[in-house]
């Protein structure tokens, strides 16, 4: 590994070290030949633009694609104020969104990177301007053929971080799971707000090692017609299809390719997206697709199933509903660990009295818990 150079951070305004600043990253790697993997390392991170890769300890950390480009685009230039513009352009080039979406991606990174937690700072928010980022880095360069360690299929992937866990879904998720690598072609189906979404993403992290060319998850929901479909695909899997012939191109792209990709929200754009997958499950035998939908895509080869609601917490003449719902999401969770001498683990907040640990609680409490 040769370290190019090194910034520290924590130094903002006059006190910045020009040499650095003032050329940057590409002139710090320039003189490297085009084969080397680029690497940017800072706290316990390393991150390979290229691959968009980010490691933790040498394991892959899920962040979502979005956040990802922001995160490039401020360690490439740390301690440099970036405006709120400039990173909107970096994150979605050519497309107009708010400011709330920044405000968010920028959360899922903070959070993706426990930045304020156990002493680590790395974003410092400049109100009404933008961000930039403080901490030390290092620019290291990795021999190409040293093969960097996103070559590992887990690291191909542009899933979003799962921030809470997935509740009642284990048994579904198992048996989609193995059934998806055979049947190439899977669509989950049912009503909004059912979890469709979720249980498709828990699918595709355990299946992540089967597919050494990645795991890309497309978001139809903000498409607003059937003509933007091929494009969000292209912008999702970073790659350019023929606009004369989209559909026959991405047939031929996709074509010596193995990969699993994800597609979600399609009920608005099903015609479209139908198209879309009938050219890939004729062109390209190794891409599988797990899709989510209101209703099947109706395309030759799918399997559909059928999501169901969960089932209802265990009934007890002793609990509210609400605390019925809190019992049996304990449960699946593994139960509580109770940590005081009576127990339990409930602090007053209300005014129910039953605690799902212990039975009959002292303390009073509404219908939430904060064990």
């Amino acid at each position: 590994m040769l370290i190019n150079s090194i910034w520290v951070g924590h130094q903002v305004g006059p006190k910045l070290s020009p040499p650095i600043l003032k050329h940057g990253l590409a002139m710090a790697v320039a003189d490297q030949d085009k084969s080397a993997e680029r690497a940017i390392s800072f706290g316990p991170f390393r991150l390979f633009p290229r691959q968009r890769l980010l490691l933790e300890g040498g394991k892959p950390v899920h962040v979502g694609s979005r956040a990802l480009d922001l995160l490039i685009a401020l360690v490439e230039r740390p301690g440099q104020l970036l405006s709120k513009g400039e990173l909107i352009s970096r994150a979605w080039p050519s497309t107009h969104v708010v400011e709330t979406n920044l405000r968010f991606q920028i959360a899922t990174l903070r959070r993706a990177l426990r930045d304020g937690q156990e002493g680590r700072r790395y974003l410092e928010t400049n109100t009404g301007r933008g961000y930039r980022f403080v901490a030390d880095v290092a620019f290291e360069t990795e021999n190409a053929t040293a093969r960097p360690p996103s070559a590992s299929p887990t690291g191909k992937h542009n899933l979003p971080a799962r921030l809470t866990p997935l509740i009642g879904r284990t048994d579904v998720i198992a048996k989609l799971a193995s059934r998806l690598p055979a049947v190439r072609l899977m669509t989950i189906v049912g009503p909004g707000g059912i979890g469709k979404t979720s249980v498709a993403i828990a699918i595709a992290e355990r299946l992540m090692s089967a597919y050494e060319d990645g795991v890309w998850i497309v978001n139809f929901e903000q498409i607003g017609d059937s003509a933007s479909v091929q494009s969000a695909l292209a912008a999702a899997l970073r790659m350019n299809f023929n606009p004369e012939d989209p559909v026959e191109s991405l047939g031929a792209v996709l074509g010596p390719m193995r990969m699993l990709l994800v597609f979600d929200n399609c009920a608005h754009v099903i015609d479209a997206v139908a198209s879309v997958v009938a050219a890939i499950m004729k062109s390209a035998p190794s891409v599988h697709i797990l899709a989510t939908s209101l209703e099947p895509l109706a395309v030759e080869g799918e399997h559909v199933h059928h999501l169901a609601s969960l089932e209802s917490p265990p009934e007890s003449e002793r609990l509210t509903a609400s605390l019925r719902l809190l019992t049996w999401i304990f449960s699946a969770w593994g139960g509580l660990q109770p940590s005081s001498s009576r127990g339990c683990r409930c602090s007053p907040v209300g005014a129910a009295r039953h605690c799902p640990a212990t039975g009959p609680c002292a303390a009073p409490l509404t219908g939430a818990m904060a064990c």
